[in-house]
């Protein structure tokens, strides 16, 4: 096995299942879509034991997640088809879905070792934390899996049904979620938050800004705890953090670390990759430098580069392959193309059909200027 393409089904509507059979075969990989997390983790790790060169998540940040979790310290990379809600890893790479319409062979793709961030045994790529961010999230899912005018948009909007959710909770921003306690390597440091940012990646939903400063290769991740504030000001952190692509507070810490440990004085709800996990009091953070290969079509700059390649189509039949082969290449006819009609004159070509048939005679449509 060369490669696979698992597609998450419930991404399977904002893609096109005759463009991603396409792309499979022109990069030689198997194609399976998965309706469960578990499912994909499975096929992920015969892909690993048949050595695969690469598996492809087609989906969001969570099947990426469920990927990269398995493919982490092996040698098989993890191709990005972004077609979630925020997108955040590839958004990292400047990746899109129509990035691969011109990718032919696997020799066209970037590649590159990201850093993972592994909280007590289970890991993620981009932004993690707990608090308001967790309240955003399940506040997300609900409105999603409605009905009405509400649940239709936010479905459609994508990384802005975020801003929609945060809109609900920035009351919760103004109580605190408890006090913590953070051992970043070696230097202990307690505060009362309201959230709390471990960020291998500046951005967090495609619209906010967790830490500047956090990339996902110098090991090392960043650390922002929020202090309680209220209506106004948590509208101006929110407001800030989009636009500034920064998050500003009087009162936040922050820390930068590669192995850190929270205490928390109750349970608490850690997502990542906007993915959630069970509760805990306590959460062992480390740095896994270099455990994730990633592959991610080349940029338009790389791209215009590369030599043409025109696409190969595979005969219907071995018959007529056979007679394809034993006809001389001197009488074959060249092929012709013609580009079709505009739809609109093909709709008056259709309207002069149907009247030729109904009054016997032919007429030639009148088409206007």
């Amino acid at each position: 096995m060369r490669g696979l393409m698992i597609v998450n089904a419930c991404h399977r509507r904002r893609t096109s299942w005759h463009d991603l059979d396409a792309l499979a075969r022109r990069l030689g990989c198997d194609l399976s879509e998965t309706v469960c997390p578990a499912e994909a983790r499975g096929l992920a790790l015969e892909a690993v034991r048949e050595h695969a060169e690469f598996v492809m998540a087609v989906g969001g940040d969570g099947t990426a997640n469920e990927l990269c979790n398995v493919l982490a310290g092996t040698a098989t990379a993890l191709a990005l088809f972004p077609v979630g809600t925020a997108n955040d890893l590839a958004t990292r790479f400047r990746t899109r879905a129509a990035c691969w319409r011109p990718v032919y062979d696997v020799s066209d793709l970037r590649s590159r070792r990201i850093d993972l961030v592994r909280v007590n045994g289970w890991c993620f790529a981009t932004v993690g934390g707990f608090g308001v961010p967790v309240d955003v999230i399940h506040r997300m899912d609900e409105v999603r899996r409605g009905r009405g005018a509400l649940a239709s948009f936010v479905r459609r909007a994508g990384s802005w049904g975020y801003l929609a959710a945060l809109g609900t909770e920035l009351r919760q921003m103004s109580r605190s979620h408890g006090e913590a306690e953070i051992v970043a390597d070696g230097k202990r440091t307690s505060a009362v938050f309201s959230s709390v940012f471990v960020a291998n990646q500046s951005t967090l939903g495609h619209l906010f800004c967790a830490s500047p400063e956090s990339r996902n290769d110098d090991g090392r991740c960043e650390v922002a705890l929020l202090p309680p504030s209220r209506g106004t000001a948590s509208a101006c952190v929110a407001v800030g953090s989009m636009l500034l692509r920064a998050l500003h507070h009087s009162g936040m810490i922050r820390l930068s670390a590669t192995r850190l440990e929270i205490s928390c004085d109750r349970p608490v709800v850690f997502f990542g990759d906007g993915e959630v996990r069970p509760p805990a009091t306590r959460f062992r953070v480390e740095v896994v430098p270099g455990a994730l290969k990633v592959l991610c079509p080349p940029t338009p700059a790389a791209l215009a580069a590369l030599p043409f390649r025109r696409p190969q189509f595979q005969p219907a039949a071995s018959g007529a392959l056979s007679e394809s082969l034993a006809t001389p290449i001197s009488s074959t006819p060249p092929a012709t193309f013609s580009s079709p009609a505009p739809p609109r004159l093909q709709s008056l070509h259709r309207l002069g059909r149907r009247a030729a048939t109904s009054s016997g005679s032919a007429c030639q449509p009148k088409v206007m200027p």
